[in-house]
């Protein structure tokens, strides 16, 4: 089991999160590793770490408390390690948290995980189950893993120093024997327990409840008498009982005759007083056929009530409709008044407008444009002045007659010196110059070839940007278009829908106007037929206007609306070329690179090419080129001094040249500028004509949703008028129909009425009784009548059933006699019961105990053998202090851990072995072998002596501990504060050979001279605060 790594958070003084890789370098190349830092750092809390990852506990908490182990003023905490066995490599974890993540908030259950590394697939999720499986993989549960990986070195220290009477318990608490201890103790614990179970079994033998033969027969003999007499008293009351029941049965009849005969007298008293209510049941159920023909005309009455109602609330209303009809009219007529004006104001406005729109722009570019001039004019006059020219004989001046006249005197200066220097190079020596050129001819030709081949390397390069800067741009059109397109569906959509309200309206107007015929009949004053009302909008204004602007405005809409759609379908076009362009350009741009990669590798080639022509070259050609050049260089210098300074004249002048014509170029833009300020004034003042025409725009807006408001409200009102006139003239038909149909019902009621004697359609309706009454006195006499039948029946039977009762007689006493006998006969058997009972019960006890008896005898028996095996054991191992078997047991533990002790001894320094003192149970010497086997006792040992020796014992016990695990992996916590130099260095040299065994070993200590030898180090360092941060060095 090899421990590769631990991630800790919050644990004691080690506040935060720290991460210690003992697989990783520095710590894994060395194996030998220093865990320093002052005392109270918080060394030991990377020890209580790994034992909280691996199984939950805390060696310095014990094994209920790990929970004190996190850090102060902090909500949660976490150990976890990645460990590693022979199958895989697995990482343990053990965690702690406060709830709601507050520092005052409860403290929650630990949770663990065990996570397969290979898979991160967790295993186990359960405190208990991470235990098991982790002692399951490593073969070491928590007490061995402290026992074989946590080196107890310091304990077998001072074993080996102790007094002889304190090696016992202190070899008990380094090796975990008091096991022993308690094992001798539970023998002889369960030896006097056994006792006790004997002494219980003896004391449950009971001889006291058991019967003699003569007592046995006497209670047989009398069990058979008292069942005899049982039977003679069961007889007698079966008799009595028999009578009583006659008895009883005769007085229940009588009593029940009377009650019938009573019931009976009380209903016919009821039917009696009811014989009024049942009269008017009489007549309801003669009349009940007419209910329908009646039901059928107050129904038609109702109706005709509810229709002249309506009546009279459309007369009433209609006047009000119309008037509201003429008032949306007029609120129309304006509102379209007003946004004929708001046209013409547009049609004057906005030309005005968008002119002033574009000045502006005009302005602000020209604006731009003086800005630009006027910092060049001040480079250009910084440039002048800082020249140092042979001749300034013009003055800069403002005047652009006097600017254009300087330009020309500067023109003319500029052409007489490059005349003249014209007529210099002339007189240069051409020959010298011709050879010269002859003799660099050849490498010349070669850097103008790269340079071509440089040049159209460029070109390509070049090229290929523009492809790519016209693939981005034909990207970003496409993206826009998709933009544009999304945006004019919308509009679309939107446009659609508006053409299909205004058809609506359309079509409203239509039928409005449909009416006309119908108006021409209309004349002022008189009533309409239709709606009753004497006032004629319509005919007095016309309705053609109203219909012709409908058209109009969903015509124009719809001219709108297929314009939207034209130009989504062109978008849709150039989107679709723009795509294809895209394909080509890309498609372009991928041969254009292929063929730029075949360039630059040519250019390479001839690159290296020209290098290697540059160094084969005759090295006396090349300075006879030197110096045909140098003597060129000289002859050319005295020329040359003249070229510049003419040259010098010529550039002042071009550059004073440059000034004026900036000048001009000022004195033009800004007149141009003033101009149209002033144009831009006079158009429109000093208002911005953006928001002049935002506002102008949105006040049209305004007013056409007014309009299309009123429009609405309008049509709303007219639909509503002509609605309630139709209303009013179905209700004035029906209400004809209805009143003829009940006169004709009423006649052929009356008709059958007289019939059955009823002289009128009322006296019908008062003899009519309503459905609850009618159905609460049928029930009510159909009860009567069918309780009485019943009561009738009842008497009936009950005195034939008496009758035939008295006429067989069973006794001549009276009830309370027969129930007095009764009573007497019962207590008399109870008695003889009873009596029967206890003897039964006294058999049966001697039976039972009888039987008893014989299963704890045979339970004695057994318990006897079970103690005779407990007191063998407690013979052999049993005390109360459980000393004995301790001894013994410790001493075969500490043949086993001096013999793996020895082995460890061979590998560290074979000069030293240990063996126990014949004849003592604990006592330990050295054999010295460099001094001839010498025999020393372990108080005689240094203490570098003394440290190799329980390092060794350490080391076996951690065999012991660990059964068959290889552990690969061990700490020391203690032992190294009490060395001197000498034995330290013996320590650490013990320590340094163990390593080499393939063990990784980590030293706990604050130790100086430990800090210097081992340089592999983790450090725990103090902060301000009583925090410690780690850190790794090596």
């Amino acid at each position: 089991m090899k421990i590769l790594s631990i991630r800790l958070k919050n644990i004691n003084s080690l506040r935060g999160e720290h991460y210690i890789p003992f697989h990783e370098s520095p710590i894994a190349d060395s194996g030998l590793f220093a865990i320093v830092g002052r005392t109270g750092a918080g060394k030991t809390s990377i020890l209580d770490a790994i034992t909280l990852a691996l199984y939950g506990y805390a060696p310095r908490f014990g094994i209920d408390k790990a929970e004190k182990i996190m850090s102060y003023h902090t909500t949660d905490c976490f150990a976890e390690v990645e460990f590693e066995t022979k199958e895989k490599r697995y990482r343990s974890k053990w965690s702690l948290w406060r709830s709601r993540n507050k520092l005052d908030g409860d403290l929650q259950p630990p949770k663990m995980e065990l996570t397969d590394l290979e898979t991160d697939q967790i295993m186990e999720s359960k405190l208990t189950d991470v235990r098991e499986r982790v002692t399951a993989l490593t073969g070491l549960d928590y007490q061995r893993f402290l026992r074989s990986v946590m080196l107890a070195q310091g304990d077998f220290a001072a074993f080996l120093k102790a007094k002889e009477s304190d090696k016992g318990e202190l070899l008990e608490k380094i090796t975990g024997t008091d096991l022993y201890t308690r094992l001798s103790q539970k023998a002889y614990q369960r030896k006097k327990s056994e006792v006790e179970k004997l002494k219980d079994w003896e004391r449950k033998l009971d001889t006291t409840s058991l019967l003699t033969e003569i007592q046995q027969d006497e209670i047989r003999n009398k069990l058979e008498m008292l069942t005899k007499q049982k039977g003679t008293l069961s007889e007698e009351l079966k008799l009595l009982e028999s009578q009583r029941q006659w008895l009883a049965r005769i007085q229940e009849l009588t009593v029940q005759r009377n009650h019938i005969q009573q019931q009976i007298s009380t209903l016919e008293l009821e039917k009696t007083n009811l014989k009024q209510e049942f009269r008017k049941l009489e007549l309801h159920q003669k009349a009940v056929s007419y209910r329908t023909p009646l039901a059928e005309i107050q129904v038609l009455q109702s109706t005709i009530y509810n229709i002249e109602k309506d009546i009279r609330e459309l007369y009433s209303v209609l006047p009000v409709e119309e008037t509201a009809t003429l008032e949306a009219e007029q609120a129309l007529a304006n509102i379209r008044q007003y946004i004929s004006e708001l046209n013409a104001e547009q049609e004057v406005s906005l030309p005005r407008l968008e002119k002033a729109i574009l000045l502006e722009k005009d302005i602000e570019n020209f604006q731009l444009r003086f800005n630009e001039i006027q910092q060049d004019l001040t480079e250009q006059k910084k440039k002048v002045q800082s020249m140092k020219p042979v001749q300034d004989f013009i003055a800069i001046s403002n005047d652009r007659k006097e600017i254009e006249s300087q330009s020309k005197k500067i023109a003319a200066a500029i052409q007489e010196r490059i005349q003249t220097l014209r007529e210099l190079l002339k007189q240069q020596d051409k020959e010298s110059i011709t050879n010269t050129e002859i003799q660099l001819g050849e490498t010349l030709e070669v850097w103008n070839e790269q340079l071509n081949r440089s040049k159209y390397y460029l070109e390509e390069f070049q090229l290929l940007e523009q492809l790519r800067h016209q693939f981005r741009q034909v990207k970003e059109a496409s993206e826009q278009s998709e933009k544009e397109i999304e945006t004019l569906q919308i509009q679309e959509s939107a446009a659609k829908e508006k053409v299909a309200d205004l058809r609506k309206i359309y079509e409203l107007e239509l039928k409005i106007q449909n009416y006309e015929k119908a108006r021409i009949l209309l004349k002022p004053g008189e009533a309409c037929p239709l709606c009753g009302s004497v006032h004629h909008p319509f005919v007095e204004n016309g309705y053609t206007q109203q219909v012709n602007k409908a058209q109009q405005d969903m015509e124009f809409q719809q001219t709108i609306h297929d314009e939207m759609v034209r130009k989504i379908q062109s978008m849709k076009e150039l989107l679709s070329q723009n795509k294809g362009n895209m394909l080509l350009l890309a498609e372009q741009g991928k041969k254009d690179k292929e063929k730029l990669d075949r360039i630059r590798l040519e250019y390479q080639k001839a690159a290296d090419l020209l290098e290697n022509k540059i160094e084969i070259q005759d090295l006396d050609s090349i300075q006879r080129m030197i110096k045909n050049v140098t003597d060129a260089r000289i002859s050319l210098r005295s020329q040359l001094q003249i070229y510049d300074q003419l040259q010098s004249e010529v550039t002042y002048l071009e550059e004073k040249y440059k000034l004026n014509q900036l000048w001009l170029r000022l004195i033009d833009d800004t007149e141009q500028l003033e101009r149209l300020k002033t144009e831009r004034r006079r158009l429109i003042g000093d208002k911005d004509p953006q928001q002049e025409k935002k506002q102008l725009v949105q006040k049209m807006k305004v007013a056409e949703d007014k309009r299309q408001t009123v429009e609405y409200q309008y049509n709303e009102k007219v639909n509503s008028y002509k609605v309630k006139t139709r209303q009013l003239e179905d209700r004035e038909k029906m209400l004809e129909h209805e009143v003829k149909l009940v006169s004709q019902k009423e006649e052929r009621l009356l008709k059958n009425l007289v019939k059955e004697s009823f002289d009128s359609i009322e006296a019908l309706r008062e003899v009519l009784l309503d459905e609850e009454t009618e159905a609460i006195l049928l029930k009510k006499k159909d009860q009567i009548d069918t309780l009485l039948n019943q009561l009738h029946g009842a008497w009936k039977q009950t005195e034939k059933t008496l009758e035939g009762l008295t006429s067989e007689v069973l006794t001549e006493q009276d009830y309370t006699q027969i129930q007095t006998q009764i009573t007497a006969s019962q207590i008399a058997l109870e008695q003889v019961i009873t009596e029967h009972t206890l003897l039964l019960q006294a058999l049966d006890n001697h039976t039972k105990t009888a039987l008893r008896n014989k299963d704890v005898e045979t339970a004695i028996l057994n318990q006897k053998k079970e103690l005779e095996r407990w007191s063998a054991l407690d013979s052999l191992i049993g005390s109360a202090g459980g000393a004995e078997f301790n001894t013994f047991a410790q001493g075969l533990t500490l043949a086993q851990l001096v013999h793996l002790a020895n082995r460890y001894l061979d590998q560290l320094n074979p000069r030293y072995q240990i063996r126990r003192i014949p004849k003592t149970d604990l006592e330990l010497e050295i054999i010295d072998r460099d001094q001839a086997d010498n025999i020393r006792p372990v108080k005689t040992l240094s203490g570098g002596e003394t440290f190799l020796v329980s390092l060794a014992l350490a080391l076996g016990l951690s065999d012991i501990a660990g059964r068959k695990t290889r552990i690969e992996s061990l700490f020391i916590d203690e032992g190294f504060g009490t060395l001197d130099p000498q034995a330290l260095d013996v320590a650490i040299t013990t320590l340094e050979n163990l390593q080499a065994t393939g063990k990784m070993i980590g030293i706990i200590s604050h130790v100086e001279a430990l800090k210097e030898r081992i340089t592999t180090q983790v450090q725990v360092v103090r902060q301000p605060g009583g925090n410690s941060l780690i850190r790794i060095v090596g």
